[in-house]
């Protein structure tokens, strides 16, 4: 009896959806703390936007070196899921516009909870944009809707929720178990709870769609947005 444990579909998926969450919250607190001692000492922006390259890095690092090979083994087909095609690029904008337009009505929603949750949260985000240089500002704004659009969307719904729903026999039971993992790497008290529910509207979008292309614009979008509303609120 030697078998390898990532022979298990089951520790497979929670080498992913527990695995990431914890390995977000190291980070965070250790790496970018670190970057920002030294950036605070130099007085200069190159290193955390260093941080913020190598960071972008490793998420694709990841999907492409461990979520991809487990949903192979899945006999899953990454492309397959993803679901590129031309000719439903425009109804898949449509698609990624609604779910952009649900995921800002639930945020309006669940915004009073998250006050009482994480009082100061929001306003501490507005804080610490404004602190930024403006190449952080604008890194910011560009790429990390597109990375995060891309890598959360085949982690958290293209590999967790269909592989969770597969091993569960369950649509509900695959949708809590996945957005509770993206709930939690994203460790502030206050986004914890609105990318949970978040990640139950995608959960429903991707078992409709059977593809996650319509997601990917939907959270670039998303994200895209509220990005250009802190540089209208912060200014250059």
């Amino acid at each position: 009896m030697n078998k390898n444990i990532m022979d298990n579909p089951w520790a497979r998926l929670l080498a992913v959806l527990v695995g990431l969450p914890i390995i977000n919250l190291v980070l965070s607190y250790t790496v970018f703390n670190i970057l920002a001692y030294f950036y605070a000492a130099a007085g200069r922006t190159f290193l955390l936007l260093l941080y913020r390259v190598v960071l972008t890095l490793v998420e694709l690092a990841i999907v492409f070196y461990f979520v991809y090979p487990f949903m192979r083994r899945e006999k899953d087909n990454p492309n397959q899921i993803i679901g590129y095609r031309k000719d439903k690029l425009l109804s898949d904008f449509g698609i990624g516009i609604v779910l952009a337009l649900l995921a800002f009505v639930i945020n309006m929603i669940y915004a009073p909870v998250g006050d009482l949750i994480d009082p100061g949260y929001e306003q501490s985000v507005i804080d610490y944009f404004s602190s930024q240089h403006i190449a952080l500002k604008l890194f910011d704004s560009m790429l990390i809707p597109l990375t995060a659009g891309f890598v959360e969307e085949i982690v958290w719904r293209g590999y967790g929720y269909k592989g969770a729903k597969k091993l569960t026999g369950s649509f509900l039971a695959g949708a809590v178990i996945s957005s509770l993992s993206f709930g939690l790497v994203h460790t502030q008290l206050y986004v914890i709870g609105f990318a949970f529910l978040y990640g139950l509207l995608f959960c429903f979008a991707f078992e409709k769609t059977k593809r996650i292309m319509p997601l990917m614009i939907g959270h670039w979008l998303y994200d895209f947005v509220q990005f250009v509303a802190l540089l209208a609120t912060t200014g250059f």
